[in-house]
């Protein structure tokens, strides 16, 4: 879900951008709240969210440059 409301992000406009971008701020805080000073998301070892959580970071940053 995350993943799809920053892809939505980048190409809303307006009202609808800064509501999605709220929205995908909760769940990136979500996200970061996991890992609670951990590595990664299973702890020590990477992961299969470790792997999903590297294509929102991707998204991430393309919205930021948009």
């Amino acid at each position: 879900m995350c993943l799809e409301t920053l892809q939505n992000v980048y190409y809303c406009y307006g009202e609808d951008k800064e509501k999605l971008i709220e929205e995908a701020k909760e769940m990136l805080r979500t996200l970061e709240s996991e890992l609670k000073g951990k590595r990664f998301f299973g702890g020590e070892g990477i992961g299969f969210l470790d792997i999903a959580a590297n294509f929102i970071a991707f998204w991430v940053g393309a919205f930021l440059n948009k």
